[in-house]
Protein backbone atom coordinates (compact mmCIF):
# COMPACT_ATOMS: atom_id res chain seq x y z
CA UNK A 1 0.00 0.00 0.00
CA UNK A 2 1.12 3.02 -1.00
CA UNK A 3 1.07 5.11 2.34
CA UNK A 4 0.68 8.65 3.65
CA UNK A 5 2.64 8.64 7.15
CA UNK A 6 1.93 12.46 7.80
CA UNK A 7 -0.59 13.11 10.11
CA UNK A 8 -1.93 16.65 8.82
CA UNK A 9 -5.19 15.49 7.23
CA UNK A 10 -3.87 16.03 3.87
CA UNK A 11 -3.74 12.75 2.04
CA UNK A 12 -2.84 13.33 -1.85
CA UNK A 13 -4.33 11.55 -4.58
CA UNK A 14 -3.21 7.81 -5.29
CA UNK A 15 -2.05 7.41 -1.42
CA UNK A 16 -3.61 5.92 1.69
CA UNK A 17 -3.76 7.87 5.12
CA UNK A 18 -2.02 5.55 7.73
CA UNK A 19 -3.38 7.49 10.65
CA UNK A 20 -7.42 7.18 9.06
CA UNK A 21 -6.55 3.33 8.43
CA UNK A 22 -4.88 3.32 12.30
CA UNK A 23 -7.97 4.89 14.13
CA UNK A 24 -10.27 2.94 11.56
CA UNK A 25 -8.55 -0.26 13.14
CA UNK A 26 -8.01 0.65 16.77
CA UNK A 27 -11.93 1.50 16.76
CA UNK A 28 -12.58 -2.34 15.69
CA UNK A 29 -10.23 -3.65 18.52
CA UNK A 30 -12.27 -1.52 21.12
CA UNK A 31 -15.24 -3.95 20.14
CA UNK A 32 -16.83 -1.82 16.90
CA UNK A 33 -17.16 -5.52 15.64
CA UNK A 34 -20.18 -8.26 14.83
CA UNK A 35 -19.74 -12.07 15.51
CA UNK A 36 -22.57 -12.76 12.76
CA UNK A 37 -21.75 -15.14 9.86
CA UNK A 38 -23.07 -16.18 6.83
CA UNK A 39 -22.02 -19.33 5.71
CA UNK A 40 -24.06 -22.33 3.24
CA UNK A 41 -27.14 -19.69 3.11
CA UNK A 42 -27.20 -19.43 6.73
CA UNK A 43 -26.94 -16.92 9.43
CA UNK A 44 -25.40 -17.23 13.02
CA UNK A 45 -23.55 -15.03 15.40
CA UNK A 46 -20.49 -16.18 17.43
CA UNK A 47 -19.83 -18.88 14.76
CA UNK A 48 -16.56 -17.38 13.33
CA UNK A 49 -13.18 -19.80 13.45
CA UNK A 50 -9.75 -18.89 13.19
CA UNK A 51 -10.24 -20.65 10.01
CA UNK A 52 -13.19 -18.45 8.35
CA UNK A 53 -9.94 -15.87 8.60
CA UNK A 54 -7.48 -17.51 6.13
CA UNK A 55 -4.67 -17.42 4.99
CA UNK A 56 -4.61 -14.82 8.14
CA UNK A 57 -3.17 -16.62 11.20
CA UNK A 58 -3.97 -15.21 14.65
CA UNK A 59 -0.93 -15.10 17.28
CA UNK A 60 -3.24 -15.80 20.22
CA UNK A 61 -5.52 -18.94 20.64
CA UNK A 62 -8.67 -18.53 18.67
CA UNK A 63 -11.18 -18.09 21.03
CA UNK A 64 -14.39 -20.19 21.88
CA UNK A 65 -17.45 -18.55 20.94
CA UNK A 66 -19.62 -20.56 21.83
CA UNK A 67 -22.34 -19.80 19.03
CA UNK A 68 -23.03 -16.53 21.51
CA UNK A 69 -23.69 -12.89 19.82
CA UNK A 70 -21.20 -9.90 21.62
CA UNK A 71 -22.06 -6.82 22.95
CA UNK A 72 -21.64 -5.58 19.56
CA UNK A 73 -24.34 -8.03 18.17
CA UNK A 74 -27.31 -6.35 20.96
CA UNK A 75 -27.63 -3.49 19.49
CA UNK A 76 -28.56 -4.24 16.12
CA UNK A 77 -31.73 -4.39 14.85
CA UNK A 78 -34.05 -4.44 11.51
CA UNK A 79 -36.07 -1.70 10.02
CA UNK A 80 -38.70 -3.00 12.28
CA UNK A 81 -36.85 -2.44 15.50
CA UNK A 82 -36.20 -6.54 15.96
CA UNK A 83 -33.19 -7.24 17.30
CA UNK A 84 -31.36 -9.55 15.01
CA UNK A 85 -30.06 -12.03 17.89
CA UNK A 86 -33.71 -12.63 18.90
CA UNK A 87 -33.93 -16.29 18.38
CA UNK A 88 -37.46 -16.70 18.84
CA UNK A 89 -37.71 -14.19 15.43
CA UNK A 90 -34.31 -15.04 13.56
CA UNK A 91 -32.79 -18.75 15.16
CA UNK A 92 -29.08 -19.26 14.73
CA UNK A 93 -28.26 -21.77 11.17
CA UNK A 94 -31.06 -20.10 9.84
CA UNK A 95 -32.00 -18.53 6.23
CA UNK A 96 -34.76 -15.72 8.10
CA UNK A 97 -31.09 -14.32 9.76
CA UNK A 98 -29.28 -14.78 6.88
CA UNK A 99 -32.14 -12.68 5.24
CA UNK A 100 -31.52 -9.58 7.79
CA UNK A 101 -28.24 -9.55 7.71
CA UNK A 102 -28.50 -9.27 4.26
CA UNK A 103 -30.90 -7.26 3.60
CA UNK A 104 -29.81 -3.71 3.73
CA UNK A 105 -31.65 -2.84 6.29
CA UNK A 106 -29.89 -3.23 9.73
CA UNK A 107 -29.77 -0.20 11.97
CA UNK A 108 -27.90 0.66 15.31
CA UNK A 109 -30.31 0.71 18.54
CA UNK A 110 -28.15 1.30 21.18
CA UNK A 111 -29.12 5.62 22.78
CA UNK A 112 -25.63 6.81 22.96
CA UNK A 113 -24.79 5.50 19.18
CA UNK A 114 -28.92 7.30 18.25
CA UNK A 115 -27.75 10.55 19.91
CA UNK A 116 -24.34 10.62 18.11
CA UNK A 117 -26.79 10.02 14.69
CA UNK A 118 -28.82 13.21 15.42
CA UNK A 119 -31.68 10.65 17.77
CA UNK A 120 -32.35 8.44 14.76
CA UNK A 121 -30.86 5.05 14.20
CA UNK A 122 -27.59 4.91 12.56
CA UNK A 123 -27.87 2.73 9.28
CA UNK A 124 -25.22 -0.21 9.75
CA UNK A 125 -23.53 -1.97 6.21
CA UNK A 126 -25.50 -4.88 5.12
CA UNK A 127 -25.24 -5.35 1.62
CA UNK A 128 -26.77 -8.50 -0.24
CA UNK A 129 -24.09 -10.42 -0.50
CA UNK A 130 -22.34 -11.08 3.32
CA UNK A 131 -18.87 -10.08 3.31
CA UNK A 132 -16.96 -11.55 6.43
CA UNK A 133 -15.06 -8.91 8.31
CA UNK A 134 -17.19 -6.35 6.96
CA UNK A 135 -20.98 -7.00 6.70
CA UNK A 136 -22.50 -5.70 10.12
CA UNK A 137 -19.28 -4.22 11.66
CA UNK A 138 -18.91 -1.08 9.88
CA UNK A 139 -21.68 2.03 9.57
CA UNK A 140 -22.99 1.80 5.53
CA UNK A 141 -20.75 3.46 2.91
CA UNK A 142 -23.51 5.16 1.28
CA UNK A 143 -25.38 6.79 3.98
CA UNK A 144 -22.61 8.30 5.54
CA UNK A 145 -19.88 8.83 2.15
CA UNK A 146 -16.60 10.43 1.95
CA UNK A 147 -16.32 13.94 4.16
CA UNK A 148 -19.22 12.89 6.62
CA UNK A 149 -18.19 13.25 9.74
CA UNK A 150 -18.87 9.74 10.51
CA UNK A 151 -17.56 8.41 7.10
CA UNK A 152 -14.50 6.81 9.27
CA UNK A 153 -16.19 3.45 10.49
CA UNK A 154 -17.45 2.79 6.72
CA UNK A 155 -16.24 -0.22 5.27
CA UNK A 156 -13.85 1.52 2.14
CA UNK A 157 -11.50 3.73 1.91
CA UNK A 158 -10.11 5.77 -0.68
CA UNK A 159 -7.18 6.65 -1.75
CA UNK A 160 -6.18 10.53 -1.00
CA UNK A 161 -8.92 10.71 2.13
CA UNK A 162 -8.58 11.47 5.48
CA UNK A 163 -10.52 11.14 8.75
CA UNK A 164 -8.67 11.64 11.97
CA UNK A 165 -11.91 11.80 13.81
CA UNK A 166 -14.33 8.87 14.81
CA UNK A 167 -17.51 11.05 14.46
CA UNK A 168 -20.50 11.00 16.47
CA UNK A 169 -21.66 7.77 15.66
CA UNK A 170 -18.61 5.47 16.46
CA UNK A 171 -18.42 7.51 19.39
CA UNK A 172 -21.85 7.20 20.56
CA UNK A 173 -21.36 3.31 19.94
CA UNK A 174 -18.75 3.00 21.55
CA UNK A 175 -20.26 4.08 24.75
CA UNK A 176 -23.06 1.80 23.74
CA UNK A 177 -20.67 -1.04 24.07
CA UNK A 178 -19.21 -0.12 27.49
CA UNK A 179 -16.60 2.48 27.02
CA UNK A 180 -16.35 5.33 29.39
CA UNK A 181 -17.22 8.52 26.87
CA UNK A 182 -17.11 12.01 27.63
CA UNK A 183 -20.98 13.10 25.92
CA UNK A 184 -19.71 16.02 25.20
CA UNK A 185 -17.79 14.33 22.16
CA UNK A 186 -21.55 13.52 20.85
CA UNK A 187 -22.55 16.83 20.33
CA UNK A 188 -21.69 18.69 17.27
CA UNK A 189 -19.91 22.03 19.15
CA UNK A 190 -17.20 19.22 20.32
CA UNK A 191 -16.61 18.31 16.78
CA UNK A 192 -16.24 21.05 15.14
CA UNK A 193 -14.33 23.37 17.44
CA UNK A 194 -11.39 20.18 17.35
Amino acid sequence: INWYWGTDGNCPSGKYDFESIALHEMCHGLGFVSLGKVSAGLGSFGTLTAADFSPIVTSFTWPALDTLPDIFDTYLVNNNGEQLIDTSMFASFSTALKTEMTGDHVYWNGPFGMQGAGNTEPRMYAPPTYALGSSLSHLNESTYPVLNVNELMTPMSGSGSSNHNPGYITVGILKDIGWAVNEQYLTTDYIQKN
